[in-house]
């Protein structure tokens, strides 16, 4: 592998040229957009502005496409924009064979360069109302931290433009984790801020019809349809009547006068049962005192 200052990639399998200029499938800008644009970028690349085997040659080619992209953009012609900064990216899109071939120096410089192209693919995406695309470029560059350290703004831009695509599509729960990610990063971003308050809002409106709806719903469900009582039973009744009774001052007070009745009706016939007793016992005693007998009936005479 040769080096002139950087990498100059050799006549051979690895060279884009000799694959006809279309990238391998692995390649970053067929994961951006769909194969007919992506065939249609290729071509006009290979026809237009070939994509060189020299390492700083392709950046430089990368850098003014995003140049134009740019002036694009500040003139309003979003389109335009966001097509330049696509060929920005193929220019800059090695595969992973050329990669791994890559000095520690270059990659990164190859990674920084990809990242700001991905942050104007968001901006424009905003302007065009992709904003499927910007949640998908957003997350393609913050792959990158898994691999190197990204500068404060950098981070804080990529997460900002997902939380407000994530807003576009109504999507307020998805934008708050992004915006509060975002804001982590910059606390003091005044733009994040105001749209972390605006997702937070919207959100718990939409908790609040959301409990309002179910509320609505559920109500008539939860009403338990009345079912006709059978009428009790004659002792079913009395039961009742009774148990209800009980329940009552009356009951006991009815209780303790029937308990003293009783009393009092058991010790009276105790009463006239030792009365009696006691007189038979006083009638033995006096026929027995009689040698006569004639105070004492017969035995069998009634």
């Amino acid at each position: 592998f040769k080096q002139l200052h950087a990498p100059v990639f050799p006549a051979g399998p690895a060279t884009m040229e000799t694959m006809n200029g279309k990238m391998p499938e692995d390649n970053v800008l067929r994961n951006l957009v769909e194969e007919d644009e992506a065939e249609e970028l290729e071509d006009w690349t290979r026809d237009n502005h070939r994509r060189s085997d020299v390492f700083e040659v392709r950046l430089e080619a990368g850098d003014k496409f995003r140049e134009e992209g740019n002036e694009h953009f500040k003139a309003g012609r979003f389109a335009e924009a966001r097509r330049s900064y696509l060929l920005a990216m193929y220019q800059i899109d090695f595969d992973c064979g050329q990669q791994w071939q890559f000095m520690e120096q270059h990659q990164l410089q190859l990674d920084n360069k990809k990242l700001r192209i991905f942050l104007n693919l968001c901006a424009v995406g905003l302007k065009l109302g992709h904003n499927e695309d910007v949640i998908k470029f957003s997350k393609m560059a913050l792959i990158f931290r898994g691999r190197m350290t990204l500068e404060k703004d950098v981070e804080a831009k990529l997460l900002y433009r997902q939380g407000l695509a994530h807003l576009n599509m109504e999507y307020p729960e998805r934008a708050e984790k992004a915006l509060m990610e975002a804001k982590t990063v910059e606390p003091e971003d005044k733009a994040i801020a105001a749209s972390l308050a605006k997702a937070q809002k919207l959100l718990k409106e939409e908790h609040k019809k959301q409990k309002e709806y179910w509320k609505t719903k559920l109500q008539p469900a939860m009403k338990i349809t009345e079912i006709p009582k059978e009428e009790p039973s004659l002792p079913a009744k009395v039961s009742q009547a009774f148990q209800r009774w009980k329940k009552s001052a009356w009951f006991w007070s009815l209780l303790l006068v029937v308990a003293a009745l009783a009393g009092w009706g058991l010790a009276a016939v105790v009463a006239q049962f030792l009365v009696a007793a006691k007189s038979e016992a006083a009638g033995n005693a006096t026929c027995a005192a009689d040698p006569s007998g004639e105070g004492c009936a017969p035995p069998g005479d009634s």
